[in-house]
């Protein structure tokens, strides 16, 4: 909602998101109508709505500059109604677990956004993610994508391509990283995808039950993604929503 005091591109810019919102049904503007004294009528339009959905940010911090640097600038949550869990830990499946667990024992939303501290995303990234649920329900884990910090830079996005999946120590040869020309700029069902960006609704993760990751046989973001194909779910990353991957290099 605009209010007084606000500069005129200010308000351009929440008209603009709002604007781009609607189109994906999670945004509303309202004309909403003023009479002057004059007797004429003026209409403006007025953001009422952006995100509505509540979900919980899981910030699992395992890398101690971007933990400081994480902590000072979410002060503020991105939307009022959302709530974050954190954690501190030099072992990341240790640090992701924490989190998983305590939102399926604690936590009150349906989705839980699990973002690491050396990753940024655009600002309408949830906004968009949750347009893939809104259009199809069944979508229920959903991410962007971001590229590994050292060369060759190759997506951390997976086809498997191994015999038929056990589910248990599966070598991390059967797995072959998507090249960049594949990422094309729509939603594309995966067989995994780097874990610090996914957004996975709580009945999956509640299926999946506590304590998932470890990092045997490529690691804890495939350990979670073949849980996920186990409990019966399919994964989908948005190519048109690319993260930054902050390290060493910036991928």
């Amino acid at each position: 909602m605009t209010k007084p005091g606000l500069t005129k591109d200010a308000q351009k810019g929440i008209f603009t998101m709002a604007a781009l919102l609607k189109k994906q049904g999670l945004a509303d503007l309202n004309p909403v109508v003023h009479e002057s004294e004059d007797g004429m009528t003026v209409r403006r339009k007025q953001a009422v709505v952006l995100r509505t959905t509540p979900i919980t940010w899981g910030i699992p911090f395992d890398e101690v500059c971007f933990s400081k640097a994480w902590k000072s600038s979410l002060m503020l949550r991105p939307m009022p109604w959302d709530s974050m869990m954190f954690t501190e830990h030099t072992y990341l499946a240790k640090a992701r677990e924490t989190i998983h667990n305590q939102f399926i024992d604690e936590g009150v939303n349906d989705w839980l956004f699990m973002m690491d501290s050396d990753v940024a995303c655009p600002p309408d990234y949830i906004v968009r993610l949750l347009a893939h649920h809104k259009a199809d329900p069944s979508k229920k884990v959903l991410a962007g994508w971001y590229r590994v910090k050292s060369e060759p830079f190759y997506p951390v996005v997976y086809h498997y391509v191994g015999a038929k999946m056990n589910f248990k120590d599966i070598p991390i040869e059967w797995w072959k990283h998507y090249e960049l020309d594949e990422m094309k700029p729509e939603l594309i069902e995966v067989d995994g995808a780097g874990a610090g960006g996914w957004l996975i609704h709580r009945e999956v993760l509640e299926k999946i039950g506590h304590d998932p990751f470890d990092m045997h046989a490529g690691g804890e973001d495939l350990q979670l993604c073949r849980l996920i194909t186990k409990a019966g779910y399919k994964m989908f990353v948005d190519g048109s929503l690319k993260l930054a991957h902050i390290g060493v290099g910036v991928a």
